[in-house]
């Protein structure tokens, strides 16, 4: 049954779910403020209109995405952390080792290895180039003796009664010659089925796989030089430090102790919990090395021993095949991406691989500009800690500039874990004013490093603020631990260029600015897109009495 409605000119009909469907009649139809209610909650249409709208909005699945990303990584952590899936991580992890330090080793040595191949191959193209048109002028040389030395040129009367040129002569002989030798060497191409351009790409082809195994060389005997400097040079004096500040550092204790009293007695309670310190000094130490070195083997210095060997020799051996993995990717990594892409056409559409494409592209440009530039800031101000610490005779240089570069991977917060415990070092060592220049000297390091070496190794290729470095490397260190403060920052950074792109490309559709300097409103400072000042606000960024 359709009942009409005068009041407001549309028919309805109650359907077979209980709702009232209007049937619009005209233009017009609709736009009445007509509330139309489900039978069932009786919620209004407009209501219903305006949730789906909420719920639909950019706002909203921005947020339920960020939700439903923090509590997968939260589910993550949580099963991390039992103990069977620890177990199984572990053993995992164990295996694939070599894997992780090949992966490593290729990501580090892949901008020097690049380089090699590309001097060696444009060098050596260069010298085949050389060398076959060298050959060519030999060849002509020859052919140029040849007729005109032993076969002689003789003209004939009439000839010369023509006025032919000898020298003309000659040259049209051994264009001859030139040619018959072009020819010959064209058909021998031709019975063997190859091509002038076959035969180039072989040659390319061959010279690329010398510029290869060079590179591979150069690479391997840089692997192996940094390995005999740490063996031969900066363990040892690591070890023995470490060692000499073990069995020194009850009386280094006890002279902190004695100069915290000439000198901090203004503050008793802090002599009071130094004295505290100082006194279980050789007694902390002997009961961490009976609690976590010998029950943990049996109590027997044998295990210990064995166990540390057994280690060492496990670790030999996943450099020597992590090294192995690494010449591999060096060299096989285009074939490897190679096949990849072919994968990648072969099962989705152009649109999908294209983005696939790209996001391992910015994956690739992300992971490889940060990883390697870290690690080379890291040793420049590992060696610029040393320099430093070795012209002003500071302690221990050698133990906290390892100290202080390793950490230095670590955006942000790898300064200060690096320095805190060297200058607690220092201090323990009874050099509490040489611990104060070193705080001094570690600031200044920092700074030239954050404003002059960072940039300049590292780049923009991250293309995030600190802000944002300070939010990753927080997320990923609570979360992962090292691993996640040491790789958050790349992994936020990939995450956030593609939404960036996702974004950009929308608002192109849309014929929206995508830059997101056009989105700064400066408005509460009184000043404009433009950058100049707007006349006639007040302090509240309103507009004034007078201009109103």
């Amino acid at each position: 049954m359709q009942q009409r409605s005068r009041e407001h000119g549309f028919t309805y009909a109650p359907d077979s779910a209980g709702f009232l469907i209007p049937w619009l009649q005209g233009s017009n139809s609709g736009k009445n403020d007509v509330l139309y209610f489900d039978n069932d909650n009786g919620r209004s249409v407009p209501e219903e209109r305006a949730l789906r709208k909420f719920f639909r909005s950019s706002y909203v699945k921005a947020a339920g995405a960020m939700i439903l990303a923090g509590t997968i990584l939260l589910v993550l952590r949580r099963i991390m952390e039992t103990t069977s899936f620890h177990a199984v991580v572990d053993k995992i992890n164990s295996t694939l080792m070599p894997v992780y330090i090949g992966i490593l080793l290729a990501f580090v040595l892949c901008p020097i290895y690049n380089a090699i191949v590309r001097k060696c191959y444009g060098f050596m193209k260069e010298g085949r180039d050389l060398n076959k048109a060298r050959r060519e002028r030999e060849k002509l040389s020859r052919l140029s003796e040849r007729g005109t030395g032993s076969q002689g040129l003789v003209l004939s009367a009439s000839d010369e009664q023509t006025g032919v040129d000898a020298d003309a002569l000659a040259k049209d002989k051994i264009i001859g010659y030139r040619k018959g030798f072009n020819e010959a060497v064209a058909q021998k191409k031709k019975e063997a089925n190859l091509s002038e351009e076959d035969a180039e790409a072989i040659g390319n082809h061959k010279i690329l796989s010398r510029a290869r195994l060079i590179a591979s060389i150069c690479c391997l005997a840089i692997i192996f030089g940094v390995a005999a400097l740490l063996i031969y040079t900066v363990l040892p004096q690591i070890v023995g430090t470490v060692l000499n500040l073990v069995e020194t550092a009850p009386s280094r204790l006890q002279d902190f102790a004695e100069w915290a009293h000439h000198n901090l007695h203004k503050y008793p309670q802090v002599v009071k919990k130094i004295d505290e310190v100082a006194d279980s000094g050789g007694g902390m130490i002997i009961t961490w090395i009976q609690t976590n070195i010998l029950k943990k083997h049996a109590s027997s210095i044998a295990a210990v021993v064995s166990s540390q060997i057994f280690a060492f020799v496990n670790t030999v051996i996943n450099v020597f095949i992590g090294m192995l993995i690494a010449i591999y990717l060096l060299n096989y990594k285009e074939r490897l991406c190679a096949i990849a892409r072919k994968l990648t056409a072969a099962n989705f559409s152009e649109k999908t691989a294209r983005n696939i494409y790209e996001f391992a592209n910015i994956i690739n440009t992300t992971f490889i500009g940060f990883i390697v530039g870290r690690i080379l800031d890291a040793i420049v101000i590992g060696v610029l800690t040393f320099m430093t610490m070795t012209i002003f005779q500071m302690p221990l240089a050698l133990l906290i500039s390892v100290i202080v570069g390793i950490t230095n991977v670590i955006p942000f917060f790898g300064p200060f874990l690096g320095a805190i415990p060297s200058f607690g070092l220092l201090l323990i060592q009874g050099h509490p004013v040489q611990a104060l220049y070193f705080a001094i000297m570690i600031l200044v390091i920092q700074q030239l490093d954050g404003n002059v070496i960072g940039p300049k190794i590292v780049g923009s290729v991250i293309g995030i603020n600190s802000f944002w470095v300070l939010i990753s490397v927080l997320i990923g260190g609570g979360l992962f631990g090292f691993i996640g403060m040491a790789l958050g920052v790349p992994v936020f950074a990939v995450i956030y260029q593609y939404v960036n792109k996702i974004a950009s490309h929308r608002l192109v559709r849309k014929e929206k600015l995508s830059a997101t300097d056009d989105y700064y409103d400066f408005s509460k400072f009184g000043i404009n897109s433009t950058g100049e000042v707007i006349p006639g606000l007040d302090d509240h960024g309103g507009e004034s009495k007078d201009r109103k």
